[in-house]
């Protein structure tokens, strides 16, 4: 039905009809103005979503193709990528980073914060925890596949010795909490098979990563020393 000043057809039934993934549901109202003009029919739409258009869409907008899904589809489709912007996010981070005046700010920040009493009260409370303590325990062992009850098994094995030059670790419990690097025995374990292989002092477990676990540079150094 075409009449006077009338834009679109208003004799037009949508209901049940389908435009991309809307489906016309129902007509909202006779029409809608525009400056005085009466310009046509809008409706009620669902998606395929599910969502149902929080406005009415317009049967023009529907039979152009300018409207084919709801509100949060077409924003998600416009929607940067999650991957995108986290890369857009660190190479922001990376530029701010290099900036010299934020690289002077964030060393005065960090020096301040170290120097804080608060800070440096709530870190020793923290780190003497029995939870903190426990929590160590569980990565350290965890990160070899070996228990707290196979790391004392295997201190008795050694008699509480290096596997290799035989030095003498503490004997208290507290072995494993012991801020004294060179007094704790360190985990040797098979850097191939990750299997845990013994109980070293710091020394000689250096010194097997130096020598990259190799035997033959091992003979090579002691045909060297002799």
């Amino acid at each position: 039905m075409l009449v006077w000043g009338v834009r679109d057809m208003i004799g037009i039934d949508e209901t049940g009809n389908r435009y991309g993934s809307l489906t016309v549901l129902k007509k909202e109202d006779s029409g809608y103005r525009k400056k005085g003009w009466k310009t046509g029919s809008s409706w009620i739409c669902i998606c395929d979503c599910g969502r149902t258009n929080s406005k009415p869409i317009t049967g023009y907008g529907l039979r152009t193709g300018s409207r084919t899904q709801c509100n949060h589809c077409s924003n998600e489709a416009r929607r940067v990528p999650e991957s995108v912007q986290r890369l857009r996010r660190r190479e922001a981070d990376a530029a701010r980073r290099k900036d010299p005046e934020y690289q002077a700010k964030r060393k005065e920040y960090d020096s301040n914060y170290n120097k804080n009493p608060e800070v440096i009260e709530r870190r020793r409370l923290r780190h003497s925890s029995r939870k903190y303590k426990e929590e160590g325990r569980v990565r350290r062992f965890g990160k070899y596949g070996l228990t707290e009850e196979g790391f004392f098994q295997l201190l008795s094995k050694q008699e509480g010795k290096c596997a290799i030059c035989g030095f003498e670790f503490t004997k208290e419990m507290s072995v494993v909490d012991n801020p004294n690097k060179a007094e704790k025995p360190h985990i040797d374990h098979c850097h191939t098979s990750g299997n845990v292989r013994g109980l070293l002092c710091v020394n000689c477990n250096a010194g097997l990563g130096q020598f990259k676990d190799d035997p033959q540079r091992l003979q090579s150094a002691i045909q060297y020393l002799t």
